[in-house]
């Protein structure tokens, strides 16, 4: 609840609600690698750690649905930091800390248009327009044309 100022009577105090929906992890799986940089920073080992991961690691890490978000971020970086500093990182120890299923990666719904794709992508990347370039894999002036195509600039 929010008091407007010079409000002089409860009458006069209006209630305004704020609803922000943060996506969950399994929706932005690109930053999955920056969190686990910033966990293991926090464990006390070396950030590019996560670097030197398998491809098949990340991949399995991607495809997992992350139900503990954050939190279980957390958790598999604390797991895993042990056998990552000594080179004996397998698909057995993921597999075993990884909570809940893994899902397969959602394909894109060829019901959407493209306009609802590009601002997907630019609310994944907090409106940030060289990150969301580099996901959506085009380089700045081609969002940019897109943006003024579909009238969002």
């Amino acid at each position: 609840m929010i008091l407007i100022a010079g409000a002089q009577t409860q009458r006069q105090i209006k209630s305004h609600t704020l609803r922000v929906n943060y996506p969950t992890i399994a929706e932005r799986v690109e930053d999955i690698a920056k969190l686990l940089r910033d966990a293991f920073a926090r464990l006390g080992g070396d950030a590019a750690l996560e670097a030197s991961m398998a491809p098949a690691i990340k991949q399995r890490l991607r495809a997992h649905s992350w139900p503990g978000n954050e939190a279980e971020v957390f958790e598999i970086a604390r797991a895993i930091l042990p056998a990552l500093s000594t080179n004996s990182l397998t698909l057995d120890l993921i597999d075993r800390h990884l909570v809940g299923p893994t899902r397969l990666r959602r394909r894109v719904d060829l019901g959407t248009t493209p306009k609802q794709q590009l601002l997907e992508a630019l609310a994944r990347n907090n409106f940030r327009r060289g990150d969301t370039a580099r996901a959506l894999n085009i380089c700045r002036k081609t969002l940019y044309y897109l943006m003024k195509r579909f009238e969002l600039l």
